[in-house]
């Protein structure tokens, strides 16, 4: 059963199960990472078992590369912000109001954390960047601001 999912998911099982033994082969980097480029620095291709005939140069998951740059602490932290995050734009989803720009950055947002999990879009530069533009523009948000927005557009018949 393990090789039809780890077939379905591209080898990303091998690639995640070698990232967390690599971690674990540099107990220095647990607490804090290893910073930028980790993957490569921990040789975690190496580990790769079977090994991928590809160059395989990030684990494809924003949670296992940043436990690897960034350590449990940094990985605590990104991973509490993110799920603020998300659960605002949760919110901003289900608030009673027309669909408006700030419903359709959090789809575009809770849509590219989702699929980070399976791939590097917090390792390649235009991805992260969209990521961080999205993640900008929810934090400027506020909720009771929003809210008090939308009940003003709708008695003004906007």
């Amino acid at each position: 059963a393990a090789d039809s999912v780890d077939a379905v998911s591209s080898g990303r099982l091998v690639i995640w199960k070698a990232s967390i033994q690599a971690l674990a082969e540099w107990p220095v980097a647990i607490p804090f990472g290893l910073g930028p480029e980790a993957f490569d620095r921990m040789r975690v291709a190496d580990l790769m078992q079977p090994r991928s005939e590809l160059a395989i140069v990030q684990p494809h998951n924003t949670v296992v590369q940043a436990l690897l740059e960034f350590g449990v602490v940094g990985t605590l932290l990104l991973v509490t912000a993110y799920a603020r995050l998300a659960w605002k734009g949760v919110k901003i989803l289900r608030a009673p109001t027309p669909f408006d720009l700030p419903k359709t950055v959090s789809a575009l947002l809770l849509a590219l954390l989702a699929y980070s999990l399976t791939d590097g879009l917090f390792y390649h530069a235009i991805p992260l960047t969209l990521i961080v533009m999205l993640s900008a523009y929810l934090f400027a948000i506020n909720m009771n601001t929003y809210g008090a927005m939308q009940r003003a557009e709708e008695a003004m018949g906007v």
